[in-house]
């Protein structure tokens, strides 16, 4: 599964950065953006996303594009979409079995 363990998978679940993150990007597939972009959609500074975005990307879940002006968009490796999604219902089973 590349960089991805079922175990930093989990981890993301834990940071609401990056849950965000992917569940924007999951939402959107076909969204291709910088930094500032991606804050304004998620409505988050910057610098609040940055480090994530990075983590993100090592874990090959997001795709990052150029070095001086990077852009981003979700993975098309279908194995990993597959995994997000199976995290984005454990994430909302979860939430839903909270509020109960």
């Amino acid at each position: 599964m590349s960089h991805v363990t079922r175990e930093s998978l989990q981890s993301i679940k834990k940071s609401g950065v990056k849950m965000q993150l992917l569940l924007f990007f999951y939402n959107n597939p076909f969204t291709v953006d910088d930094l500032e972009g991606i804050s304004m959609w998620v409505g988050m500074h910057k610098k609040e996303i940055t480090r994530e975005m990075e983590e993100l990307c090592q874990m090959r879940l997001l795709v990052k594009r150029g070095t001086s002006h990077s852009y981003y968009r979700m993975t098309e490796n279908s194995q990993l979409v597959e995994e997000v999604q199976k995290l984005i219902k454990e994430f909302y089973a979860q939430r839903k079995t909270k509020a109960s």
